[in-house]
């Protein structure tokens, strides 16, 4: 399973996406790389994708290794049933009346993260891994502990920059459900309180996040396979490749949100006037140059209210459809969570 620390380089992996200062061109070769490693994700996922999801809430009961087993703790059944989870889905959420407030969502084909803030400030971060994709062997150093009716691991590391800049020392629960979904709970505040707080975890019916941009329609041959929503940050990301790599095109688009400041108009517009105007937003369109195998590339940036929209497309996908793909979205607020829905249908 995933380190704290992996798990807050992936909360904060948007922040990354955006090119720098050295222009367009460069940020579409950083999204030609992220379309190659989601499809490596997608194929390697296989089937592991569309296992069910318990409907229960997790049974949390942790004890040491040397006391004898210990009986599922009594669980609430959710009004509706589980199904397959897609990877734009998130399945894990918190119970609510627990102070618990989910600041950052990031879900993919093999993998959920969830940040969650509690009312005190301390913060608290949940990986779940799909089936088959996690390490079930005992983590050097960990302690063996009973959760409900499974065997778990409890882990005490230092690390650096999960919190602050200093070290830290973080406490980590990893279990592994019924269904074989692997989890991570990880916080700086204790053991005690960090196995109190975990009784908060629990599995929902498969739904998207919701955040400021949501799609309502999709190219042909492309799905969403990755959804990242910065809540706190007002900021949303989606992520459309093919299910299945049958070529070595590069092949897929990346759409983010965030509020429209001068930096965004710098880096996405170089203070050209617009090219184009979709659903009575401002837009600009520009052709890259072909990749290494001749692949074609496009960037659109649109401002829609108070959210700068961008989209990276790679391989053959046509301005029509991109203009199809913006126009008939629903934007909502990138500096509050007014018009908030879920990001994909």
């Amino acid at each position: 399973m995933n380190t704290v620390d992996d798990l807050r380089r992936t909360l904060e992996d948007q922040a990354g996406r955006a090119p720098d200062e050295r222009g367009l061109i460069e940020g579409a070769r950083a999204g030609a790389a992220r379309i190659r490693r989601r499809r490596r994700v997608t194929a390697a996922a296989g089937t592991a994708a569309a296992v069910l999801v318990s409907a229960l809430v997790v049974p949390f009961a942790v004890r040491h290794e040397s006391a004898p087993p210990v009986a599922p703790s009594a669980s609430s059944v959710s009004p509706v049933p589980a199904g397959p989870r897609r990877g734009s889905d998130l399945t894990v959420a918190f119970a609510p009346g627990k102070g618990l407030t989910v600041s950052a969502y990031t879900a993919d084909t093999l993998t959920q993260d969830l940040m969650a803030v509690r009312d005190d400030g301390m913060k608290f971060y949940l990986h779940v891994s799909n089936p088959g994709t996690f390490g079930r062997d005992p983590i050097e150093g960990s302690k063996r502990v009973s959760v409900g009716d499974r065997d778990g691991w409890y882990l005490v590391r230092q690390s650096a920059g999960v919190t602050s800049s200093k070290p830290e020392t973080v406490h980590s629960l990893l279990w592994e459900t019924r269904d074989g979904f692997g989890l991570k709970f990880s916080s700086v505040s204790g053991q005690a309180d960090l196995l109190a707080t975990a009784r908060a975890i629990r599995f929902v019916r498969p739904a998207p996040p919701s955040g400021p941009l949501q799609l309502g329609w999709v190219p042909d041959g492309l799905i969403p396979t990755s959804v990242d929503v910065r809540a706190d940050r007002k900021t949303g990301s989606v992520h459309l490749l093919p299910p299945v790599s049958e070529s070595s095109e590069d092949t897929g688009i990346f759409l983010s949100a965030e509020p429209v400041s001068p930096d965004w108009l710098t880096r996405w517009t170089e203070g050209a006037p617009p090219t184009h105007t979709i659903a009575g937003r401002q837009a600009w369109y520009r052709e890259l140059p072909f990749g290494r195998r001749g692949t074609l590339r496009a960037i659109l940036a649109v401002t829609a209210g108070d959210c700068g929209i961008t989209v990276q497309a790679t391989g053959p996908i046509s301005f029509a459809d991109l203009e199809r793909l913006v126009g008939e979205a629903t934007i909502g607020s990138c500096t509050s969570q007014d018009g908030w829905g879920p990001v994909v249908p």
